[in-house]
C-alpha cells in the first residue's frame, strides 16, 4: 500500500503496523516496540511449516537415493511430519495460553531445530521418523501462539486484518520453497 506521508509503498507487514491502533500502557512505546518487531518475525516463522510441508516432495528423490528408501516409505516418512503435525495441533492452542506464546514457541522451535539437525545426520530410515514427527509437532505451535499474541495485542477489528496478513504470508512460504530449494 502506498504511504502518502513517505512517498513510497510500504511492506504489507508495515501497513499493518501503521493502520494497528494497539491498547498500551502508560506511554506504549515498550509494547509498541515489541509489537512492531515481533509481527514481522511472527510473520516469517509462519512460513517455515509451509516450507517443512513442502520440502520432502522436493527432495524426494535425493532422500530416497541418500536412504536407499522405496516409495513407500517416502510416502510414510512425508507423511509423519504430517501426523506430528495433526496431533499437536489438538492441544497446542491449549498451552500458548496456559504457557504464554512466546515461552511456547522459544520451546518448541528448540524441539523443531533438534529434529532437523537429526534428520540431516542420519543414514537410516529408523532416525527420520521421529525427527520429522518432531518437527512437525514443533511447527504446529505457530499459528495458535500467533493467534493467542494478536488476541492480547489489539482491539477486535484489528485482528482479521493481522491473520490476513499472516495467512498471506504462510502460504507465499509454501509457493517460494522449491525455488529455493
Amino acid at each position: 500500500s502506498f504511504d502518502p506521508e513517505r512517498g513510497f509503498f510500504m511492506s504489507p507487514a508495515c501497513w499493518c503496523m501503521k493502520v494497528w491502533k494497539m491498547p498500551t500502557g502508560e506511554d506504549g512505546s515498550r509494547m509498541r516496540l515489541y509489537q512492531k518487531y515481533l509481527f514481522p518475525l511472527l510473520c516469517l516463522v509462519y512460513m517455515i511449516p509451509f516450507v517443512q510441508n513442502v520440502v520432502m516432495t522436493v527432495v524426494a528423490k535425493d532422500v530416497m537415493r541418500e536412504l536407499a528408501l522405496t516409495p513407500d516409505r517416502m510416502g510414510f516418512l512425508g507423511s509423519v511430519y504430517l501426523c506430528g503435525y495433526a496431533a499437536s495441533m489438538l492441544f497446542s492452542g491449549l498451552l500458548a495460553a496456559r504457557l504464554g506464546p512466546r515461552l511456547f514457541l522459544s520451546a518448541m522451535f528448540f524441539l523443531a531445530g533438534t529434529g532437523c539437525f537429526l534428520l540431516s545426520w542420519t543414514d537410516s530410515f529408523a532416525v527420520p521418523c521421529p525427527s520429522c514427527a518432531m518437527c512437525g509437532a514443533a511447527c504446529a505451535v505457530v499459528l495458535p501462539s500467533a493467534l493467542t499474541l494478536f488476541s492480547r495485542w489489539d482491539r477486535a477489528e484489528a485482528f482479521s486484518t493481522l491473520c490476513a496478513v499472516l495467512f498471506s504470508v504462510g502460504v507465499l512460504g509454501a509457493l517460494l520453497s522449491p525455488i529455493h530449494i
